[in-house]
Order: C-alpha cells, then sequence, then structure tokens
C-alpha cells in the first residue's frame, strides 16, 4: 500500500521478481515465498495481428519488422523482436523457454538465433536456442557461473514445424525437440547479461527468417517439463 496525496491509500503491486515483506513494509528479493505454481512470465501467441505479451505481467516488447500471419510471428530475415525486461536479468539457476518455429531460410550463412540474451552487441550470449550455419541442427547452451558453457544438439527438419522446450534447473540443461529429449550436467546461476532478450536476431550470428508461434517465458521449471 502507499498513500498518495489527495487519493489516499492505494495498492500497488510489488515489481516482478520480488514479494512483499510484511517485517519491512518494502518489497524485496529476499523473502521465503513461493509463488503458487510455475506459470509464464511472458506469453505470445501472435493471434489476432498481435505481437504482444499476453500474460497478466502485460511487458513491454519492441517489435521491429515483425508482423502477424495467420497467427503467426513471421520473421523475414531482417527483424527481431526484443524483450527489455531481460535486459541485466538474473535467472539464477531456474529457467524456461517453449516455443515452436519453422525457418523459411534453405541455406544459412550463418547461425539463425531463434531466443538469446545476445542483444546487438559483441558480448557473447549465456542462453540460447540457434539454427546452425549448414547443418539442419539446433543448438541449446547455457553458460553458467560455475560451468564452463554447455551445449546440446538436435538434428531436425528446420523447414517443418518443431516444438521446443529448453529448460535449466540449476543441475541440468534440458533440451526436448519433437518430443525426444537430451540432457547435460551443469550447476551455477545463469550467467547475466546486459544485453535484452531477443526473438530472431543476434549481432554476433545474424538474423532468423521464417515463422515463431506459441512462446513461454518462465523465470522457473513447471513439474509437467
Amino acid at each position: 500500500m502507499e498513500k498518495v496525496k489527495d487519493n489516499g491509500w492505494i495498492k500497488r503491486r510489488c515489481a516482478l521478481g520480488t514479494a512483499y515483506d510484511q517485517d519491512t513494509c518494502e518489497c524485496s528479493i529476499n523473502i521465503g515465498y513461493q509463488p503458487e505454481g510455475c506459470k509464464p512470465e511472458v506469453f505470445m501467441d501472435f493471434n489476432n495481428g498481435a505481437v504482444v505479451d499476453l500474460s497478466s505481467n502485460e511487458i513491454p516488447c519492441g517489435v521491429e519488422g515483425v508482423v502477424s500471419l495467420s497467427d503467426l510471428a513471421y520473421f523475414n530475415g531482417a527483424s527481431r523482436i526484443i524483450i527489455w525486461r531481460y535486459t541485466n536479468f538474473d535467472f539464477q539457476h531456474a529457467m524456461t523457454l517453449k516455443f515452436r518455429f519453422k525457418s523459411e531460410a534453405k541455406s544459412r550463412s550463418k547461425p539463425h538465433p531463434l531466443i538469446t540474451n545476445c542483444g546487438t552487441g559483441q558480448e557473447e550470449p549465456s542462453f540460447g536456442v540457434i539454427l546452425n550455419s549448414f547443418a539442419d541442427v539446433l543448438t541449446f547452451f547455457v553458460k553458467t557461473t560455475e560451468s564452463e558453457i554447455k551445449f546440446l544438439t538436435f538434428k531436425i527438419n528446420p523447414m517443418e514445424w518443431n516444438d521446443v522446450i529448453y529448460s535449466y534447473d540449476g543441475e541440468h540443461l534440458t533440451g526436448k525437440v519433437n518430443g525426444l529429449e537430451k540432457r547435460q550436467s551443469v550447476n551455477g546461476n545463469v550467467e547475466i547479461r546486459s544485453a535484452e532478450m531477443m526473438f530472431g536476431h543476434c549481432e554476433r550470428y545474424g538474423y532468423f527468417k521464417g515463422f515463431l508461434d506459441d512462446v513461454k517465458i518462465y523465470n522457473c521449471v513447471p513439474k509437467e517439463i
């Protein structure tokens, strides 16, 4: 609650990632409160021509050249979606990314990033899902505070729809593509980057060309994953 002049007491929500501490009467990250369930912080289905976060958080997104076609996000090879919320964001040891995609690029001279925290600078991202150049391979990776960068790779047909789940729980990097699951042992917290989370572009790599749909971003790992 906050007392506002001429308006009395009004209720305000704590920022995402924090909770109200009754002892200090402040929002805090250092509180033994766990939200009920594990729900997406961001959800985008691109229906009805909208390229927006449909979760209750309504997180702002930067949309550059991405359009909704037939309820799908279309990336033209020079477009991207930016989520500033994840600039300098600390996922600690729990995160999940879910989405599906289909590429339009029959050949690729550079890797095509689907989701990373790479941004527009040359800083190496600490997590991501990337469609490799030349080979039809999808690569998952994570770099933590206690481990070198770890990878998972999946042979795919990028010209067909691929269902993707990426998760990290502090002990394993887990990837699932079209029902096939792989795991790699990792520990530590996901390294923080100054870049935003970005769909479809990374300056170190290039641009994705194709379709993206049903994007969900979690700051946790759902039990059903």
